[in-house]
């Protein structure tokens, strides 16, 4: 496993000339865990449709609702943060008071109460194969496949997801290989197939390529 960085970009550079370039002129893949599945998912709700700045007032406000969570020691895997209990118990109006629209206080709802019930299994993620993940993570209303998707790439770590939903990813993809407009999801499926398995690894450095074409852009 600790050597699997390390492959996973001589595989890419071996395999495609184009990512060799790019990956010549970045910084080391380095992937950082988001730990706690359910902390992810809320927070992915929570910043739906919202920018940056926005989202992360109404995310703290949130977590300001339960200030007792440092002292009882947090949920499991998601450290000082509230449980799906909590916010099944946390009446609307006060989860309004954090700004919360009721169309996401009702995705939360929905997540709490399938946690709670079993019916999505957080605990078992690391069991499952990519597509159960999905399958499970998107029974939830107001969670879907892109949801999804950065769940397994940046909590589970998987190596080998393809978000061909992500419109930064596609951006990146009709860059770096001169695509006149955004590549459809067939096109850049047939183009990662000599990326497998990492094409998590593949998509990490060409969002690395497109931030840093917008940074030069602005400069």
């Amino acid at each position: 496993m600790k050597n699997l960085p390390k492959l996973a970009t001589l595989h890419l550079r071996q395999s495609d000339p184009v990512l060799a370039h790019i990956i010549k002129s970045a910084p080391p893949f380095n992937l950082r865990l988001q730990r706690g599945y359910f902390k992810f998912l809320v927070k992915a709700i929570m910043y739906q449709q919202l920018a940056g700045p926005a989202a992360r007032t109404i995310f703290n406000r949130f977590k300001a609702l339960y200030p007792g969570k440092s002292a009882r020691g947090g949920s499991a895997r998601g450290g000082t943060f509230p449980t799906a209990q909590d916010i099944i118990k946390t009446s609307d109006k006060k989860l309004r008071s954090a700004g919360l629209s009721r169309q996401k206080i009702s995705y939360l709802r929905d997540l709490s109460q399938k946690i709670t019930n079993g019916s999505v299994k957080l605990k078992g993620f690391t069991r499952m194969t990519d597509a159960e993940v999905l399958q499970n993570v998107t029974s939830v209303k107001g969670i879907g496949n892109w949801t999804g998707q950065m769940l397994l790439i940046f909590s589970l770590g998987r190596l080998d997801i393809l978000p061909t939903g992500d419109w930064g990813f596609v951006k990146g993809v009709r860059d770096a290989y001169g695509f006149k407009s955004a590549p459809k999801p067939s096109t850049i499926e047939r183009l990662a197939e000599k990326w497998r398995p990492y094409r998590s690894v593949a998509t990490w450095y060409l969002w690395h390529f497109k931030d840093n074409e917008v940074k030069n852009k602005k400069r």
